[in-house]
């Protein structure tokens, strides 16, 4: 993870999962492999390209809000601002794909989500998987007696902890101050309540 190539230049990377890295080498395809980095390099290039015009247009600073036009662009370029992180996850992929490692897709057209369930396994599919391989599904196995409903509750509660510790970590890791702020912790327990209300939703659909 921290001696790819490619994190060199981007300090904030996607979670590469090993395991996944070395079975989607491709030997004999390599030209297809290199042939969609290039295209996952275009996507990321044209996504930083927008993330600057929603920085010159879009974004609002808090302090100078005045019309409802003023509030609603500040709320909509926070969420754009993801951007960057969809930009430069695409161009690391690419740069992976280019020396012939099929890597899945980082993101999947997550402005199109329909739920904040949906949103959270589109947004960063690689941090979803992690946290899935690592906390939830063993969580759900250790709180089996508990039922699967409640179990699978404890378990996302837990993820949500757990990806509040590790972002906490990688701004360390980018800033060297390890911090959990009120702010970071609203935001986390806010997503994790409506994923909770979707999920509810969705098995009440599937009965």
């Amino acid at each position: 993870y921290f001696f790819m190539l490619p994190n060199v230049c981007f300090l904030l990377f996607p979670v590469v999962d090993y395991t996944t890295f070395l079975q989607t080498y491709r030997d004999r395809d390599r030209w297809k492999v290199q042939q969609s980095g290039v295209r996952w390099i275009l996507v990321g290039l044209v996504q930083l390209l927008l993330l600057r015009l929603v920085e010159l247009h879009v974004v609002r600073d808090p302090d100078d809000l005045v019309t409802r036009l003023d509030h609603f662009l500040y709320v909509i370029s926070a969420y754009l601002m993801y951007l960057r992180v969809s930009g430069q996850f695409h161009i690391i992929v690419g740069i992976l794909n280019l020396f012939g490692y099929e890597l899945p897709r980082t993101n999947n057209k997550y402005f199109l989500a329909s739920s904040f369930t949906d949103l959270w396994r589109r947004i960063n599919i690689y941090w979803m998987e992690y946290m899935r391989k690592m906390i939830y599904y063993p969580m759900v196995l250790k709180l089996r007696g508990w039922g699967p409903v409640r179990a699978s509750i404890a378990a996302t509660v837990c993820v949500f902890i757990a990806t509040i510790v590790l972002h906490a970590y990688q701004y360390f890791w980018l800033s060297g101050d390890f911090r959990i702020s009120v702010r970071d912790l609203l935001f986390w327990g806010l997503l994790c309540a409506l994923v909770l209300v979707d999920m509810y939703r969705e098995r009440r659909r599937m009965e």
